[in-house]
C-alpha cells in the first residue's frame, strides 16, 4: 500500500527530489529512497533516519499506512513489532545481509567447499533441519546425514561464523537466495571470493611450483579479500608447463559453473575471466553448477583482453583460441549388399586438432604444454571470441566430429568442448617428450 505523503513533509533527511521519486513509484519506499540519496552524501540526520526505516517497513508488511508528518500508525494493530530479518508477507522478500557485499552460497556440496576452502570470510550459516534431500537408499541416507554433520562440525570450529537455525517460515528467504533452486535447506553467508585483477602473465620457469602475475590496481578493500600475493601455484608433474583457462563471453552461469568444475578436476592452474563479458563466479547459480569448485580454482580477472593477450605473449606464453572447425561431409558410401563403408578413413573417430596461424594446416604430434605455457581461450556460444581477440592468437584448437549436419548440431556445448580441450592438452605423451625442452624466449611473441 502506498504511504500518505503531505504536501509540506516535516520529516527530516526527505528532501524535495526523492518525495518527487517517490510519487512517480509507489513501489518504492520513500525511506528506503532517502537512506540510499543521504547516505550516500552524509546526511547528519542518517541514524534517526535509519530507525524509522525500520518501523515503517514493518508496518507497510501488515498493511498499515505511515504519515510522515506525525510518525502515527494509521491503524489498530500499531502495537506489534516485526523483525526487520522477517521475511517480508506482502511484495518482495527480504534477504538479511551482513554487510554490503555480502554473498550467498547454498547446497551441500558448495557450503562444505567453502569451509574447508576458508578462502572467504564467513559470516552466518543457515540450517533447517528437515529441508533434506531425498534419500533413496540407506546408503544415500547416511551419506546425507555425514554431509549435514560435517558442514555443522566445520562451521562450530569456525568462531566466526554463526550458525542459526531457521524456522518454516525462512524456508521463502532461502528459495529466494537460491533462484528457486534446490539448497538443501544450507545456505552460508560470506564475503566475496578472492579474484585477483591481472593485468599480464610473467615469464616461466619449470624450475619453480608458481609463476608470476602482474596485478591491476585494488581499493583497499579489495586487497584485503583478494590479498596481493603475485605468486600462482603450479605442479608442472615433471613434463609441463602451466595452463591458464581465458573465458571470454560466457554469459550462461550453469555453463560458466560447469566449466570451472572441469578446470579443477582436470588440474587447470588458473581460470581468468574478461570481467565485462563473462558472468560472475560470486554468482549463485554458478557456485551451485560448479559443485563447490569455485572455492578451489585460483580465479583471475582481466579488464583488458588486448593487452592480456599481447603483453603474456612477450612473456613467453601462447595463446589457443577455440573455434568450431567446419562440420564434416557425409563419410559413408553404401555397397550393393547395403553395408556401410567409409570413404576417408583417417576421418572416422572425433579428433582435437591443433591448427598454426591462419593457415588450418593441422598439426601433427603437438603437445603445448610440453613446448610452452599455454593460454586457452573460449567463447561463449553464441558469440563466440571477438574476432580482434581470436586474431591475436597463435594457434587454433578445435573438436572435429564424426557425424554429417543432418539436423544442425554443428557444434558442441561450451562447457563440454573446454573439458575435452583441457583433458587433450593435460594428457602427458606417451612417447616424443624432450627431457630438457625450453619454454619460449621471454619477449619474443613468434609461431612456433
Amino acid at each position: 500500500m502506498r504511504p500518505t505523503i503531505a504536501a509540506t513533509p516535516k520529516w527530516p533527511g526527505i528532501c524535495a527530489s526523492c518525495l518527487r521519486r517517490s510519487r512517480r513509484l509507489p513501489q518504492r519506499s520513500i525511506t528506503t529512497m532517502s537512506a540510499i540519496h543521504h547516505g550516500l552524501r552524509g546526511d547528519s540526520n542518517a541514524d534517526k533516519m535509519r530507525s524509522q526505516i525500520a518501523k515503517y517497513e514493518a508496518r507497510q508488511r501488515r498493511g498499515g499506512r505511515w504519515t510522515p508528518v506525525d510518525g502515527q500508525q494509521q491503524d489498530a494493530d500499531d502495537s506489534r513489532s516485526q523483525s526487520q530479518d522477517e521475511p517480508q508477507q506482502f511484495g518482495s522478500i527480504s534477504v538479511p545481509h551482513t554487510t554490503a557485499a555480502s554473498k550467498f552460497i547454498f547446497g551441500y556440496s558448495s557450503v562444505l567447499a567453502a569451509l574447508k576452502a576458508k578462502r572467504r570470510l564467513l559470516y552466518k550459516l543457515y540450517y533447517h533441519p528437515r529441508a533434506r534431500r531425498r534419500a533413496h537408499s540407506a546408503q544415500e541416507k547416511e551419506k546425507e546425514m555425514h554431509e549435514q554433520d560435517m558442514i555443522l562440525a566445520l562451521a562450530s570450529k569456525e568462531g566466526r561464523v554463526q550458525v542459526k537455525q531457521v524456522k518454516e517460515d525462512f524456508l521463502a528467504v532461502m528459495d529466494r537466495i537460491s533462484g528457486g533452486r534446490p539448497h538443501n535447506g544450507i545456505v552460508l553467508e560470506t564475503s566475496p571470493l578472492p579474484v585477483k585483477p591481472v593485468e599480464r602473465l610473467t615469464a616461466v620457469s619449470r624450475l619453480y611450483p608458481w609463476f608470476n602475475v602482474t596485478q591491476g590496481r585494488q581499493s583497499p578493500e579489495e586487497m584485503l579479500i583478494n590479498g596481493t600475493d603475485n605468486r600462482i601455484r603450479y605442479n608442472s608433474h615433471g613434463w609441463r608447463y602451466p595452463l591458464v583457462l581465458f573465458l571470454y563471453g560466457i554469459t550462461d552461469t550453469g555453463n560458466l559453473g560447469g566449466i570451472l568444475r572441469s578446470a579443477h578436476y582436470l588440474g587447470v592452474d588458473a581460470v581468468a575471466l574478461a570481467s565485462r563479458s563473462t558472468a560472475s563466479v560470486d554468482d549463485p547459480v554458478v557456485i551451485k553448477a560448479s559443485s563447490g569448485a569455485t572455492e578451489a580454482v585460483q580465479i583471475l580477472r582481466v579488464s583488458n583482453p588486448y593487452q592480456f593477450i599481447f603483453e603474456s605473449g612477450n612473456n613467453g606464453w601462447r595463446t589457443y583460441a577455440a573455434e568450431a572447425p567446419p562440420p564434416p561431409e557425409d563419410n559413408l558410401s553404401f555397397n550393393e549388399d547395403w553395408n556401410a563403408q567409409a570413404l576417408d578413413q583417417r576421418n572416422t573417430s572425433p579428433l582435437v586438432s591443433f591448427h598454426r596461424g591462419s593457415t588450418k594446416t593441422v598439426m601433427s604430434n603437438h603437445v603445448p604444454l610440453a613446448r610452452h605455457p599455454v593460454i586457452l581461450m573460449m567463447g561463449g556460444e553464441h558469440t563466440g571470441i571477438d574476432a580482434k581477440l581470436a586474431a591475436r592468437a597463435n594457434y587454433q584448437v578445435g573438436i572435429r566430429g564424426v557425424q554429417a549436419l543432418d539436423v544442425g548440431v554443428d557444434s558442441m556445448n561450451v562447457s563440454v568442448a573446454s573439458a575435452i580441450i583441457m583433458m587433450e592438452m593435460l594428457r602427458r605423451p606417451e612417447k616424443g617428450l624432450k627431457k630438457f625442452d625450453s619454454a619460449p624466449t621471454p619477449g619474443s611473441n613468434h609461431l612456433f
